[in-house]
């Protein structure tokens, strides 16, 4: 069946919403927009027109943080969302982030703060750079690691009032590297090594990062799960 989606990416990481933009096209049996949370909030907050302030990432698990982000931004547009909307509506959040098995799971949930001094998001490269700082005298066959992806949806349907929380969970294992290599991505990216394509994932090709990474399967499988066919 055709299906009209508004997939609501709540993000402001242009990467990310590319990500979901090209998984749920390429999954989509019927007409889809994608909007990020920006989008959404400027199509649907008419009524107060006040600014959306994204809730702080408490969670103790990808899980957690990722429901907190999904709800957020359902709470502020709850309202409209229902008034407006012509079609189903999907509001999904990802948390995702690498886990270092000698490093007892970290950055983990920190991942994007990893090397904060203020709590606040640092840079790629200062992340990465504390990380290969910190496995500096790691030796090779310990440098095992995953991505971890989770993702937590609120589905709307069209014809019901009622609300669906939608799930899904994504991992790409691999090997810290001793360098950064590649430009083709951002966050760990760069270091971290996959011995079966003897590159980091920032050297592979957008197709190909979509199709391994731990996004691009969680991704996925949230869209099997909405279209029906997982």
């Amino acid at each position: 069946m055709d299906r009209k989606l508004i997939l609501i990416a709540a993000t402001k990481n242009k990467h990310k919403i590319e990500e979901f933009r090209g998984i749920f096209s390429s999954v989509s049996t019927g007409s889809l927009e994608v909007l990020s949370e920006e989008e959404a909030v400027r199509r649907y907050d008419v009524e107060s027109a006040a600014e959306y302030v994204p809730p702080k990432e408490t969670g103790k698990t990808f899980a957690a943080n990722a429901f907190l982000k999904a709800a957020g931004i359902y709470r502020f547009l709850k309202v409209p969302l229902r008034k407006f909307s012509d079609a189903d509506i999907l509001i999904a959040a990802d948390d995702s982030g690498l886990c270092v098995n000698i490093l007892d799971g970290a950055p983990g949930v920190l991942s994007a703060r990893y090397a904060s001094t203020d709590g606040e998001n640092a840079s790629d490269a200062e992340n990465v750079e504390k990380l290969l700082q910190e496995m500096e005298a790691v030796p090779d066959d310990k440098r095992n690691a995953s991505f971890v992806c989770a993702i937590s949806a609120i589905l709307l349907r069209k014809e019901s009032s009622a609300i669906e929380l939608l799930s899904a969970e994504g991992h790409l294992a691999g090997m810290i590297s001793r360098k950064p290599q590649g430009t083709n991505g951002f966050g760990y990216d760069p270091v971290m090594y996959l011995p079966e394509y003897g590159k980091c994932v920032a050297e592979l090709d957008p197709e190909c990062k979509n199709r391994i990474s731990h996004r691009g399967k969680a991704l996925r499988q949230l869209a099997y799960k909405y279209y029906g066919t997982y």
